[in-house]
This record gives C-alpha cells, structure tokens and sequence, in this order.
C-alpha cells in the first residue's frame, strides 16, 4: 500500500517526516521472543523552543450560487462573460482572474462576486 501526502514545511520539519517515512519503510527487525517483557509507554519529549509548530486545518470556501447580501449569483456572473468571451475579451478576463489569484471563474469567491460583475459590465 502508498500513501501520498503533500505538505508545506520547513526544512527541519520535512526531514523529521522523511526520517519517520524512512523508518517505515525498512525491512521490519527480526520479530521479538514471544514471552517478551511488556514495554514501558514512551513520552514524547516537547519540540525545541527554536522549532515552532503550527498546524492550521484550512477548508476552501464554498463555492456559493445564492446572492450573498443581494450579491450577484456565479450563474449570473457566468451568463454575462460567456457573450463577452465570445466578443474577443476572453484576454481580458483571464486577465482580471489571474490579478485576482483565480484560475477560472468557477473558483472566484463569493467575496469577489460585485467587483467582477463591475468589471465585467464595463468590458
């Protein structure tokens, strides 16, 4: 079995967990006698003050289609780029996108929502 798992760390912390996946992966130690002495639990000593952690669980924001505050909806947003796309301004919107850090229109926030139906009614 392969486990995958992408992470943004630091150095230290990336070659801590390359260790431990090393470990894993080895050949396993020969297998212990089978009336062998129960082991004492082990506590993990605390990270050193000169090695912050931090770990912040982050969930994308959801993709909304219903008016927030009486915003406009992505369909709507949607509805009016496609004709002006098609007019020759597909530049000029993947333009807007990408200053705005989106790839497409299917990933602009709800928060962005005013501004690009603004931008896009003056295109």
């Amino acid at each position: 079995m392969e486990i995958k798992v992408t992470l943004d760390a630091s150095p230290a912390l990336l070659a801590a967990l390359q260790a431990i996946a090393g470990s894993l992966t080895a050949k396993p130690a020969a297998p212990a006698p089978k009336e062998a002495a129960p082991k004492k639990a082990v506590t993990p000593k605390p990270a050193p003050a000169d090695m912050p952690l931090e770990i912040v669980a982050t969930e994308p924001e959801p993709k909304q289609t219903e008016p927030v505050n009486n915003a406009h909806t992505i369909d709507e947003l949607r509805a009016l780029a496609v004709p002006k796309s098609k007019a020759g301004k597909k530049d000029d919107i993947k333009a807007w996108l990408t200053d705005h850090n989106f790839n497409s229109l299917a990933d602009l926030a709800p928060t962005h929502f005013e501004a690009f139906h603004k931008f896009i009614t003056h295109l």
